[in-house]
């Protein structure tokens, strides 16, 4: 028999009436909940061709249509009416509503409040500040309020942080500092860094507002700055450009230590750290897709020279990460694939090919067992990170979707896209082993 593992929390009581969920859904039955869905969409798709009609099929579609009409006043809601339509009657109206009340629940978060398209995304140590970058050249830092079913998905007003003259793209928060340096009520991350289509990266402490250091100048990046990333240990500062190299930097006193360059000179999209900060994983391509296979180099930062050299992506590669332990790293590329890689060797050991359009960012969830993507083709999606199975996709982004962020705990997943709003989504899952 397989142990069934909620990754999510529940309080473990036993099964809720129907009201009752509604009204706890958010404080301790969302995985109780989420199972019964799960289950009722397995047991969907019987074909309803060559069926007398019946009185239980017109009351179907009655409870679906009221689902509907309540998705976006109360997804919990709409998802119970679903389900007590397919328990009447398996209709095709039930099941669209119930797949459609499901993606609606799984947001606990709309984030609106920027301009134009939304960038990155990046979670502080703490999980209680999420930042936001966005071509309106402002960088914004929600504080999130605990979640709760009064008054819907919505968060206090954000603050600014200005100085960049263009577009801002990545987004990097300080880690919590080790003791004794660690405050002894723990740790929220006061600084962020963020990179600009001006050739800047800029640090501001959080707390003030108030910007505290500028990357730029003769040592700096030349071109556009597409990604920053603080190193584990947060002495370090490393930067990706589209000028065709990575730079080091000492991330308290701004001072450029290293710079490493492309072997072919193709623009960096992005760079990560190993867990214990001995390594980068630096990858790009051309600006123009089809006209490269990818850069994916994974450099000794004591030595100054590549490791490993990643073959395997037919097109730009735009993101990447390390798992927590180090020994694997993810991609994501234009080819519409992210694949999973043996960091110690190179080997190839997962494609991730469910997506329709470009992969735009990756990344591990905090205890290494999900990797999640996002897509130009508007939805971000879940994967098993040992199979490679899909577990979850999530739609309602109007548009294209860049950056995503795991929140600490590894239950929800934040989504930047080209609607001009962040998403904040619930993921718990079910899965055995």
């Amino acid at each position: 028999s397989h142990a069934v593992h909620v990754a999510c929390l529940a309080d473990g009581a036993e099964e809720l009436e129907a009201a009752a969920l509604a009204r706890r859904w958010a404080a301790s039955v969302t995985c109780r909940v989420r199972r019964r869905v799960e289950s009722a969409l397995r047991g969907t798709g019987h074909a309803l061709v060559g069926r007398p009609l019946s009185a239980g099929y017109f009351r179907s579609r009655e409870l679906a249509a009221a689902s509907v009409a309540r998705l976006t006043i109360d997804p919990e809601e709409s998802i119970l009416l679903a389900l007590q339509a397919l328990n009447t009657s398996t209709t095709a109206e039930a099941e669209e509503a119930l797949h459609r009340a499901v993606q609606e629940s799984r947001l606990t978060r709309l984030l609106s409040g920027h301009s134009a398209e939304v960038n990155d995304v990046a979670y502080s140590p703490d999980g209680s500040r999420l930042a936001t970058s966005s071509v309106d050249r402002t960088v914004k830092v929600w504080q999130l309020e605990p979640d709760s079913t009064e008054g819907g998905p919505s968060s206090p007003e954000p603050i600014t942080l200005t100085g960049h003259s263009d577009t801002v793209y990545g987004l990097s928060f300080s880690p919590c500092a080790p003791p004794p340096e660690a405050s002894a009520g723990g740790c929220e991350g006061s600084r962020l860094a963020a990179a600009g289509q001006d050739g800047t990266v800029r640090v501001w402490d959080v707390d003030s507002g108030q910007e505290v250091l500028t990357l730029a100048g003769p040592d700096g990046h030349t071109s556009r700055v597409y990604d920053v990333v603080h190193s584990p240990d947060g002495s370090l500062l490393a930067t990706g450009s589209t000028d065709g190299t990575a730079k080091l930097w000492d991330a308290k006193t701004g001072v450029l230590l290293q710079t490493l360059s492309s072997p072919q000179g193709e623009s960096v999209f992005a760079v990560a750290f190993s867990s214990d900060g001995s390594r980068l994983a630096v990858v790009g391509g051309q600006e123009a897709p089809g006209l490269s296979s990818g850069m994916v180099v994974i450099w000794d930062l004591s030595a100054g020279v590549p490791q490993l050299i990643l073959d395997g992506h037919r097109d730009t590669v735009s993101s990447v990460a390390f798992s927590h332990d180090g020994s694997r790293l993810v991609t994501g590329s234009w080819d519409e694939t992210a694949r999973v890689w043996d960091a110690v060797n190179g080997q190839s050991l997962l494609t991730l090919g469910g997506h329709s359009n470009w992969v735009r960012d990756v990344a591990f969830s905090p205890d290494d067992n999900q990797i999640a993507t996002t897509s130009w083709d508007r939805t971000a999606k879940v994967w098993d990170a040992r199979t490679g199975q899909e577990l979850i996709s999530l739609a309602g982004h109007r548009g294209w979707l860049r950056g995503l962020a795991f929140n600490p705990d590894g239950q929800q997943l934040a989504t930047a896209g080209e609607d001009k709003v962040a998403r904040v989504w619930n993921i718990c899952l079910l899965y055995t082993s």
